[in-house]
């Protein structure tokens, strides 16, 4: 017994520097797996609304729901993001209607690839 208290006191200090550590580190995984929870959220909100077809596709993203996406994820998963919503949109964008019936389909490959490359982007991390 006397070893073991002599043991503590001498190396009381790295005992305190381990728990501090520990706890620092173990608090730094739980948020991380909290935020990438809030994240995976957010994604799947969005990926329900990814409809494809082989020869057409549909995004019907709410403004929120990509707002709230856009918050959560890190610089480099948004900037991709929203360059593959703007490549979607001006591919849709190219489609012509005229009382209410398609003149022009535009590209519709473009747009399925476009669509493709959005779920892509909305896998869970």
């Amino acid at each position: 017994m006397e070893d073991l208290t002599g043991w503590i006191s001498r190396n009381i200090e790295t005992i305190i520097v381990s728990i501090v550590i520990s706890t620092l580190v173990s608090h730094h995984f739980s948020v991380l797996r909290d935020r990438r929870k809030e994240i995976n959220e957010a994604a799947d909100a969005l990926a329900s609304k990814i409809y494809i077809s082989a020869d057409d596709a549909s995004v019907q993203f709410t403004q929120h729901a990509i707002d709230t996406y856009v918050r959560r994820v890190g610089r480099l998963r948004r900037w991709r993001f929203l360059k593959a919503l703007q490549t979607y949109r001006h591919e849709r964008d190219k489609q012509h209607y005229e009382y209410g019936k398609m003149i022009d389909p535009g590209d519709p490959e473009a747009i399925v690839a476009a669509a493709v490359r959005l779920s892509k982007l909305l896998t869970r991390i």
